[in-house]
Parts: structure tokens; C-alpha cells; sequence
């Protein structure tokens, strides 16, 4: 299949507003940068003395306790309190947040009787943290009927915390459907969870998830151009959890919902560009087939969304052209 190019040319209409960025390393344009903002206004991140936020720097276990309680605003007092971990000294920064997460049952520490501190965190940990930091009720997700994953199944300690994410949307899988438990995540993406699940729990501004969409939908033509799938899927996910979440806010708005019927033609694109990587011409045309539909979908709400829904058309095309060529 040839090299397909795609034209970023369209003209976003969800009324994108610019702000001044805190941090030199974050831009308008970073994938994190509607959450590490928000996050660093509510007092839950900060940069460092550079002036940077370092989003792709990896996020240690201390480190991760830290963001959760405080995104949780969950009060974390000075001790004197030594926590029976073999690997934790006295003085150490984290000490009151570790006697915080115990007395609460967050965390239990490793069954060789450490904590590790200083190990990168993953995302089966995180989550973990995070949801009983914020006392979800887990008990629909215990035993889920269906697959999640290919690579959380049951029987693993994490399910239930993996089951309630992907729900909510929290998290997605890739486009191999794995959601990667293992994984160790870096600054930007745990910002990016704790906002996420912070819109989910308190709301959020119309307005605002409508912009951090329409900033995921130029990024996945940025990606798409750069023949990179997974990267915009990620992103295609994004836009549509922003558009679902503004739907939540202003459920009778028709631009908002037309704007989530464009979110999941994007994602559509995304599939279908993908199925013609791997030659799967059945797969691609059932997947612009529905990139067109949702196109048609936003237009029936708003008439206002015609440079995007045209611009999701004629991208379909490109990608049907292809076919056997």
C-alpha cells in the first residue's frame, strides 16, 4: 500500500482559546498540556527550578503517592511515624505520605517487606493508588463479562482497577488492544490520568473539554501525516473521552454533539488508515464507511461543523483510493 499523505488544512471551529503556558517544555501544542496546567494551578504538580516540566520523565513510586494525595486532597501531616518498610529510612521527604496511604490502605508495600520508592511506577500501580485514594466504588468491576484486554485478564489483581478505567475512560487500549499494566509512565501521562479522572468525578467546562478535543484532533492529523498510527489513535481517544465528557456537561447542545459524532469519524480515519497499512481492505472500507457516517452525524447537529465533517470525507476517500494500489 502506498505512503498515504494526508493535507492539514482545516479550519477547527470549537472556538480554541489560547493561554499563556507555565512551564517552557510544555506548549499549547503537548499532548498533556490542557491536564499538567489544570494540575499545576490545583496545587497537585510543579516544575522544576529550569522553569520545565520534564513530561517524559519517569514518575517514581514516592512520586506517584505524592500526586495521588494530593489529587485526592487528602491531608498528609508532618509524623514522627517510621513505616516498617526495610527500605525506608527515617527523614525521607515521602515518609508522611507513605503513613498517610497505609493508614487509609492506598498502598501495602511489596511482600518482601519493601516499598521501593525509587522504582519507576506502572500503570497497574497507579491506577491502583489512584482509584482507592479516591475510594471508587470497584464492585461492578470485579468479575467483568467481558474481555478487556489481551493483556489483563482474570485472575490478575489489577482487573478490577483496569476494567473501571477503560469504562470511565481513563485509560484506552492500543490499537493491539492492550492496555500495558506493566507499563512505567512518565510525568505527562500521569497527569494526564489524575485529569482525566478529576473531570470524571467534579466536572468540567464545556468549553474547555471542546478545546482540548479540538487540539487532539489536529494532533492526529500531525500523527496520521507522520505515518503514526498508534500515536493517533491515542490521540483519536483522547478527542472522543473530551467530546463524551463535554456531552455530560451540555447534553442537549448540538454542536457538542456534533463535535463527539467528528471526534469518533477521526477515529474511524485512524482504523482504517491502520486496516490499509496491513492491506485489509475489508476492514478499511467498513471503517470509512463509519468515519462518513459519523461525518454525516455531525452535520445533522450542526451545520457549522461542514469544514470538518468535509474534511473527514475526502480523507475517507484518500484512504479508499488506496485500495489495491
Amino acid at each position: 500500500m502506498k505512503r498515504l499523505i494526508l493535507l492539514i488544512s482545516v479550519i477547527f471551529l470549537f472556538s480554541f482559546n489560547v493561554t499563556a503556558q507555565s512551564f517552557s517544555d510544555v506548549s499549547e501544542n503537548n499532548q498533556y498540556y490542557s491536564a499538567i496546567e489544570s494540575l499545576k494551578n490545583l496545587g497537585i504538580v510543579m516544575g522544576f527550578a529550569d522553569g520545565t516540566f520534564k513530561p517524559e520523565n519517569p514518575v517514581t513510586r514516592a512520586e506517584a503517592l505524592k500526586m495521588v494525595l494530593k489529587s485526592a486532597e487528602i491531608d498528609s501531616p508532618e509524623t514522627t511515624n517510621l513505616p516498617d518498610f526495610s527500605d525506608v529510612l527515617a527523614g525521607e521527604w515521602y515518609i508522611k505520605f507513605l503513613v498517610k496511604a497505609l493508614e487509609l490502605n492506598i498502598i501495602n508495600g511489596n511482600p518482601d517487606g519493601t516499598f521501593a520508592p525509587a522504582r519507576m511506577v506502572n500503570k497497574a500501580e497507579f491506577l491502583k493508588m489512584l482509584l482507592m485514594a479516591f475510594k471508587i466504588d470497584l464492585s461492578k468491576h470485579q468479575n467483568p463479562v467481558d474481555i478487556i484486554s489481551s493483556d489483563v485478564k482474570v485472575g490478575d489483581w489489577f482487573l478490577p482497577y483496569f476494567s473501571y478505567a477503560k469504562t470511565v475512560g481513563i485509560i484506552y487500549p492500543t490499537l493491539d488492544n492492550r492496555l500495558e499494566p506493566g507499563k512505567y509512565l512518565n510525568r505527562g501521562e500521569t497527569a494526564e490520568i489524575i485529569y482525566r479522572l478529576l473531570i470524571i468525578i467534579k466536572g468540567g467546562d464545556t468549553q474547555k473539554m471542546l478545546n482540548i478535543a479540538e487540539s487532539n484532533l489536529i494532533s492526529v492529523l500531525v500523527q496520521l501525516n507522520a505515518n503514526n498510527s498508534e500515536k493517533a489513535i491515542e490521540y483519536a481517544n483522547s478527542a472522543v473521552f473530551y467530546t463524551e465528557q463535554a456531552l455530560i456537561i451540555s447534553p442537549d447542545t448540538n454542536l457538542v454533539k456534533g463535535a463527539n459524532q467528528i471526534a469518533l469519524g477521526f477515529k474511524e480515519l485512524c482504523l482504517a488508515y491502520k486496516s490499509g497499512l496491513e492491506n485489509d481492505d475489508d476492514s478499511l472500507k467498513s471503517h470509512v464507511a463509519m468515519a462518513k457516517s459519523y461525518a454525516s452525524k455531525a452535520l445533522e447537529y450542526d451545520q457549522s461543523l461542514s469544514d470538518l465533517s468535509n474534511k473527514i470525507n475526502s480523507e475517507a476517500e484518500v484512504l479508499s483510493n488506496q485500495i489495491n494500489s
